[in-house]
Order: C-alpha cells, then structure tokens, then sequence
C-alpha cells in the first residue's frame, strides 16, 4: 500500500481549512495531559483515543473525522476509505483490506507530520474547538484547543485571521519574490513549498545583511547561513 504525496492543487480540491482540520485530528496527541476532571488519559494511546472519539456522533466530532477522511483520500487515492472502531481505518483496494491499526499508527502518524512539515508550524490561532453536548468531546475540548495552538501559528505571522491560507500566502509570497507562475508552484508538495520558503527566507535575510555590510554598516547580527542543511537542524531540535 503505497503512500501518495498530494500536490498543493490537490489539497485545494478539499479546501484549506479542511485539510489541516483533518491532519490535526489524525496527528492529535494526549502525551501525559490530564483533562479538567482529572481523567488520566495517558494509559490510553493516541490510536485508542482517536478511534473513541471518532464513534462520537457531535457534529464537531464528525466534521473532524469527515476532514479527517478527506486527508487520508488524499493520501489513499485509489483506497475507499471505512472508519471501524475499536480495529481501526479500513483501505479497500482492489479486493484486499489494509488496516491502519494500533501495531502500525504511530508511524504513520509520523510519516504524515513529515510530509506535511508540521513541526516547521508553530502557534498560528485555529478556530475554537467546540465541544457541543457530547461527554466524550467536552473531555478532549481542552487538549484539542492546546494542540491546535501549539500546531498552526506560523513564525511571525501574528494574524488572528481564522480564514487565513498557510499554503495560499507562501504561493503569494514565493511568487512575487521568485518572479514564479503560481501555477507552478501549486504542483509542489507541501514539503517542497516549505522548502523553498525556508531557503528564500535565509536567502533574503543574508542579501540585506550583506548589502548593509557593503554599506559600512557597523555591529550587524549575524545571519545564518543559507545554504546549511535545514534538515539536520531540523533533527536537531527536535
């Protein structure tokens, strides 16, 4: 069963906020947080908790598992695609059933934070996490609101704007600062348009800072250097 990277064009067939919605859901974490009731949920792995709430029939709970599916269509193209909890995601492929269970959710959860770069996302602020009547979705509101924190707010970007395209602005950018069709560049991937980003970004800041120094501008901030491996500093931090 093979993995299909979608291209930035593909992503917009299912609109924006809906694929993080669903990257979010698939890659949500409980670590070792406790909810408001002092239900302890660390005993409980992330693939048990996601197939628990996915029972849940609140219309946010299934809006996230409906955005959730679009991400994995994605990824799956030729798959029909089944929720079966407590066993897990079912693939349907040409007569064969592939599972995404709990001996394999880990690392595909960690395939898809690597396709889709979320550990370059930090802290942009995603709609509120509404928990409706469901018990089982108050429970997790919390945790859900501190991920979706942590998970979106880009470097610098200081917008409150819940509409806000990531992918739309570093198209926008890119192709002003590279003098790039647009059309172009939505056939990236999501890694490839976070790289360019990342390497025009360093780029620019170094021109600034050498044509200052030219200048004879005195006591400049060193800048890194452009052409690092962004990859091993990556790893590094994390």
């Amino acid at each position: 069963l093979i993995i299909t990277i979608p291209k930035i064009k593909d992503i917009a067939l299912i609109g924006e906020q809906n694929f993080w919605t669903g990257i979010q859901f698939l890659c949500y974490s409980v670590k070792d947080e406790k909810i408001e009731d002092k239900i302890d949920l660390s005993s409980f792995s992330n693939f048990e908790i996601l197939m628990s709430i996915s029972k849940d029939k609140n219309p946010i709970v299934q809006f996230n598992v409906t955005c959730a599916t679009m991400v994995l269509a994605l990824l799956f193209p030729n798959c029909n695609i089944k929720w079966m909890p407590p066993i897990g995601i079912v693939l349907f492929q040409d007569g064969e059933n592939h599972f995404i269970n709990k001996e394999n959710f880990e690392h595909f959860r960690e395939i898809i934070a690597e396709i889709f770069c979320l550990n370059q996302l930090k802290g942009r602020k995603e709609p509120e996490y509404n928990p409706g009547d469901s018990i089982r979705a108050k429970q997790l509101a919390k945790q859900f609101e501190e991920y979706h924190k942590k998970l979106a707010k880009l470097k610098g970007q200081g917008s409150e704007n819940k509409n806000l395209s990531i992918l739309g602005r570093y198209i926008s950018i890119l192709s002003v600062a590279e003098q790039k069709d647009m059309n172009l560049l939505l056939n990236y991937s999501v890694y490839q348009l976070f790289d360019e980003y990342r390497r025009c970004s360093l780029n620019e800041d170094f021109d600034i800072y050498l044509r200052a120094k030219l200048a004879g501008a005195q006591d400049l901030q060193e800048v890194e250097d452009w052409k690092q491996d962004l990859y091993i500093q990556d790893s590094n931090d994390n």
